[in-house]
């Protein structure tokens, strides 16, 4: 009887020792998967974060890229008109005191060439027009009414002028400031809208002493 008893306590015990490994096993292999799971949480968050940060510091380097400014001062002939733009940026311009445009200004990021005997759109262009205002303006009146252009009052450098959003010229989607200049009219426009971050910045820093 009493070998008996001894057999079911071995037994017993033998069953628990059994359970007890299987159960620590179970909780080693559980607890394996949940650091795993963790760590590979941690290093996507950090994956994430590194990411992130190289964006950060690319948009940084991009803006300290494009500053400081240069300025494109027009000939005194014309009064006093200074374009701030990006010191990274090509620039070229035509300045003539005959004809109907006295300054033909352009300012792009990259290379500024001719494609096909038709200009590509530029980020930013000003031209100095021996016309009125009014005489100038007046041409885009039907562009307006028939919905190519949109017109809104606008202020550069303290002078009043109109802004017109749309088809500004040879099917390009821009924007185009007219600005009244004593006799003359400026002109001032980007030919796409994938640089309407950099146009209005520069139109920010015009500035015009008539």
């Amino acid at each position: 009887m009493a070998g008996t008893k001894k057999n079911i306590i071995i037994g017993v015990l033998v069953f628990l020792v059994v359970v007890l490994g299987s159960l620590s096993g179970w909780a080693l292999h559980q607890y394996q998967q949940e650091r795993t799971a963790v760590q590979q949480r941690i290093d996507e968050e950090v994956q994430k974060a590194r990411q992130e940060q190289r964006r950060a510091d690319e948009a940084r380097f991009e803006q300290e890229r494009k500053t400081p400014y240069k300025v494109y001062t027009a000939p005194s002939v014309y009064g006093s008109i200074a374009i701030s733009y990006p010191k990274s940026w090509s620039v070229y311009v035509e300045d003539d005191t005959s004809g109907n445009t006295n300054i033909d200004l352009f300012i792009h990021p990259d290379i500024i060439r001719r494609q096909g005997g038709r200009d590509r759109p530029l980020a930013f262009r000003m031209q100095l027009e021996n016309g009125l205002f009014a005489d100038v303006t007046d041409e885009y009146r039907n562009d307006v009414e028939n919905g190519d252009l949109k017109a809104s009052d606008v202020t550069i450098s303290g002078i009043k002028g109109v802004r017109y959003e749309g088809n500004i010229q040879d099917d390009h989607q821009g924007s185009l400031v007219a600005l009244p200049y004593r006799d003359r009219t400026i002109l001032m426009w980007m030919e796409s809208r994938d640089f309407s971050e950099e146009f209005n910045t520069i139109l920010e820093r015009v500035d015009i002493t008539p």
